[in-house]
């Protein structure tokens, strides 16, 4: 079925038996010619004068326009909808752009084997480069190519944008603008659209007394083990290569650690990205990203505001409390010896804490505020007081509305914090093989310990019943 179309303005000849119809856009004209009576005859010029007199000068095909005058006062059938100009279509420009020489993807690149083995030594986090080495280059943009409409007027395409250079620490643009290089020796990434290079910090052996704490702004390379006691600060990734005993690692981006963690109950691990770690033992563990463990997790707090991923190997989560917001996937959780084990899925517990936040924050207000309404109550007549202790009253007065703003400010956040406490809750807990008795499983508002074996399990909430829902994989 062909598209009705739809016109700008109509020409129409005295007889009202010729029609030309101009597009919205003035790009193309069509040609209606409709004998009213059967002895009707038409010319060209009749076509060409309506077309002359409106100025429709380009891209007129007038080899068409001759043949359908004459087909149609030899066949006397109509002529509808035939195009009989077309302007010339413009060829847009393109935007410049910045042509990168390092990779812009800041996650770590775990690649899967056929039999599904990860390979741990190869993350391709660290674009490592060297002093005046090139880091970008600024494409221009390529220039449009005007067009024309039926009035021989030019179609102007909008003009390309230009790209810029968006310059961080240590980078240096050339003095055309068209290049950028790297004034240091170390990491270059992109930043929020800025290219910076910071230094990486290699540690040839174990962090102990010969190193000290680590409190550094960009990576840190550690070769061999993080010793109890000490602390790696970093602002960006944080590699070990060996084991991290009962240290503190705090990562503004991911930790990968190759050995695992053995952390005598006092390990303290936090990042901002992903954490990618053999096995975790007795630690405490805060993860902002993704927690991903290749064996197991023993007797650990682990927090996590992703997914725990632990399913590879044995892939067992066994006693401590495993936490995290997206949810839980493992082969086995807790032990045939029935060893008690946390593990819980969803938001609640965090928005929870929240709303406890608010409401101590503001039973803190209002005991301040109880204090200044009886300080303001003994007050009778403020207007007679001197005017040292009227600007007293007026700066308790102030602190009070002050005061209760903030008590606004935290009761309408706790209120919005309730209303997200009772949304339904997606994350959910998935045992490819097997959960064992005396495992306390809390997704969302609901609860239940296992009292038998569980295989090929996964656990939700139903949001109605608000209990957990129990399927099989």
């Amino acid at each position: 079925m062909q598209a009705v179309l739809k016109f700008r303005k109509t020409l129409i000849n005295d007889s009202g038996e010729i029609r030309i119809g101009i597009t919205p856009d003035n790009f193309e004209a069509y040609l209606d010619v409709c004998p009213e009576h059967p002895e009707s005859m038409f010319e060209p010029d009749q076509i060409f004068e309506l077309l002359d007199t409106e100025g429709i000068v380009y891209g007129l095909d007038r080899e068409k326009i001759l043949a359908l005058v004459q087909r149609i006062n030899k066949e006397r059938y109509p002529i509808l909808a035939e195009k009989i100009a077309q302007g010339q279509t413009a060829r847009p420009g393109k935007d410049g752009h910045i042509r990168y020489n390092f990779s812009i993807d800041k996650e770590p690149h775990l690649t899967e084997s056929d039999d599904g083995h990860i390979d741990y030594k190869e993350l391709g986090l660290i674009n490592n480069v060297e002093k005046d080495q090139l880091l970008a280059e600024k494409i221009s943009p390529i220039d449009p190519e005007p067009g024309k409409n039926i009035y021989g007027e030019d179609i102007r395409p909008p003009r390309p944008k230009e790209a810029n250079f968006i310059p961080g620490p240590n980078v240096r643009i050339s003095d055309d603008g068209l290049t950028c290089y790297a004034e240091i020796d170390g990491q270059v990434y992109l930043k929020r659209m800025m290219i910076e290079v910071s230094p990486i910090y290699e540690v040839s052996h174990d962090v102990d007394l010969n190193i000290g704490n680590i409190n550094f702004n960009g990576s840190v390379i550690v070769y061999g083990n993080v010793l109890s006691g000490f602390t790696i600060k970093a602002r960006e990734n944080v590699t070990v290569l060996g084991v991290v005993e009962a240290a503190t690692i705090v990562a503004g981006g991911h930790i990968f650690i190759k050995k695992g963690i053995k952390g005598g109950e006092k390990a303290n691990i936090q990042c901002k990205g992903d954490l990618t770690v053999k096995f975790i033992e007795s630690a405490h563990i805060l993860c902002q990203g993704s927690v991903l463990v290749e064996t197991s997790i023993i007797n650990s707090d682990v927090l996590c505001y992703s997914t725990i991923q632990v399913a590879r190997q044995k892939g067992t989560i066994v006693g401590g409390h495993a936490r995290a917001v997206q949810g839980i996937e493992c082969l086995e959780i807790g032990s045939k010896l029935g060893v008690t084990t946390r593990v819980t899925a969803g938001d609640k517990f965090l928005v929870r804490e929240r709303i406890q936040e608010c409401i101590q924050k503001i039973e803190e207000l209002e005991e301040l505020l109880g204090k200044i309404n009886d300080t303001l109550y003994k007050v009778k007549n403020p207007g007679q007081l001197p005017a040292d202790k009227r600007d007293q009253y007026d700066r308790v007065v102030s602190q009070k509305t002050e005061l209760e703003s903030q008590r606004k400010d935290f009761q309408t956040k706790r209120n919005k914090l309730a209303s997200l406490f009772h949304m339904p809750t997606t994350g959910r807990i998935k045992v490819r093989k097997i959960c064992h008795s005396n495992v306390i499983i809390c997704i969302g508002h609901s609860s239940m310990t296992t009292k038998g074996e569980y295989m090929r399990t996964i656990f939700e909430e139903d949001p109605h019943d608000k209990k957990i829902r129990i399927g099989s994989i």
